[in-house]
């Protein structure tokens, strides 16, 4: 992991068609199969956010922040 006293630096990866998938903090000498490495990773995650953003799974996480919002009201004392 970089610390603040290294020298790397933040770098976007791109991906084909230019749209910019990640910033990461690479080493300077990072060459271009590091950049394609950290692209294929980043291309893995965003398929992977893709097929798991389904209409259920949405209902599931709205129904779960009209919870944590109900909770959060009945403890501040403000509803219920």
């Amino acid at each position: 992991m970089a610390r603040p006293d290294d020298d790397h630096v933040p770098r976007a990866i791109v991906g084909d068609d230019g749209e910019v998938l990640a910033v990461a903090h690479v080493s300077p000498d990072a060459g271009p199969e590091v950049f394609e490495a950290l692209r294929a990773v980043a291309e893995v995650v965003r398929r992977d956010m893709e097929a798991d953003d389904t209409p259920e799974r949405r209902a599931r996480w709205e129904a779960a922040q009209a919870r944590i919002g109900g909770r959060n009201a009945r403890l501040l004392g403000c509803g219920g």
